[in-house]
């Protein structure tokens, strides 16, 4: 059930950025010739009114295809064409989807803070060959009691509260149990008087997960508050992947795609259905920033060509727009097959 509800999650959430471009093209009075969900080859498609719509095997994403977009021939209707809309309809058609991923995000989050969630610490890391890794505890799992000869914490109230029990009982035995997936676990660890640095005794990375509870216009604050914050993350964090990606090589080590998003998403939904909301609005947010990112096949590198083509005065040729749509979408395929194979690896 749980996979069920993260597919369709992830699904809706390609469903609203491409219905966004959907509608505003159709309120311009551009003709949409088909809307699909995935890329090429095609698995389903109906014809209904002016529109196909299609399922596709390539499950990255979704398109909307817009008449006249790659040109039009001679003595076609004009009216109705992409091309020949103003430049300020074809930039609001082009951004309309990012758009409708933005207000989807900050709208979660505002449900999130409205309806709250109850305080956990969560195992958010672990360190290779540490007590932690040894003893079989995994990232994600959530720490119900910690105990050992000299304390006992059930349900610790912070990571501070962890960190207490872990720090007087360094070379004694420590019993942590874990809520992992819908059982909990016993764990016995003893920790390292002189751990690397950076580990802990133990091993373990912990993080405080919680939501106050906010009420109507609290929420609304709070939400919009996040989303300023999870903007001004993700963006710091696509810098930070493509500096490591140009500089050293190393960008793609940090990187989940689908795959990976599923697994987190899985651990997400353990928590409870308004962490899995938190997580989907996070998720919406991101793909706002890398849909924005200058890109060939993305909207944002589609927005800058019409920037180009408004300061020149004049179109790029259709040939010079396909060659470089090509490579780019190419690049992306590329892209997320190699991350996939890296989310599968990580997985065994």
């Amino acid at each position: 059930m749980a996979i069920i509800l993260i597919i369709v999650g992830l699904s809706l959430l390609v469903l609203v950025h491409e219905l966004g471009h959907f509608f505003v093209a159709r309120k311009c009075g551009i003709k949409v010739e088909e809307f699909g969900i995935g890329f090429p080859p095609r698995i389903f498609k109906k014809k209904r009114g002016e529109t196909e719509w299609s399922i596709n095997s390539i499950p990255f994403g979704g398109f909307v295809k817009l008449y006249g977009e790659q040109g039009l021939e001679e003595g076609k209707d004009k009216e109705r064409s992409f091309i020949h809309q103003s430049f300020s309809k074809k930039i609001t058609v082009i951004l309309a989807g990012v758009t409708v991923n933005a207000g989807v995000g900050w709208l979660l989050l505002c449900m999130v803070a409205i309806i709250g969630a109850p305080h956990h610490v969560i195992i958010s890391g672990i360190a290779p060959e540490s007590p932690a890794a040894i003893a079989g505890v995994k990232a994600n799992d959530v720490i119900l009691s910690i105990q050992s000869e000299l304390e006992r914490k059930e349900n610790p109230e912070n990571v501070e509260a962890v960190i207490g029990v872990v720090e007087k009982s360094v070379t004694k035995k420590i019993t942590v149990e874990v809520m992992r997936g819908k059982e909990s676990q016993l764990f016995t660890l003893v920790g390292r008087i002189n751990p690397p640095e950076g580990e802990g005794s133990l091993g373990v990375q912990l993080a405080d997960v919680g939501i106050p509870q906010q009420g109507l216009w609290g929420g609304i604050k709070e939400g919009t508050r996040e989303t300023i914050s999870a903007f001004g993350m993700i963006i710091k964090g696509f810098g930070t992947f493509f500096a490591g990606l140009v500089g050293q090589g190393q960008g793609l080590k940090n990187v989940s795609g689908p795959i990976g998003i599923i697994g987190f998403a899985y651990s997400a939904t353990q928590l409870g259905f308004v962490y899995f909301m938190n997580l989907i609005a996070l998720i919406s947010l991101n793909l706002t920033v890398l849909n924005l990112i200058p890109f060939p096949a993305l909207d944002g590198g589609r927005a800058l060509v019409l920037i180009i083509e408004k300061i020149k005065g004049n179109q790029l040729s259709l040939k010079t727009q396909t060659i470089i749509n090509g490579i780019g979408f190419g690049i992306l395929i590329l892209l997320m097959v190699v991350v996939s194979v890296h989310d599968i690896r990580a997985l065994f």
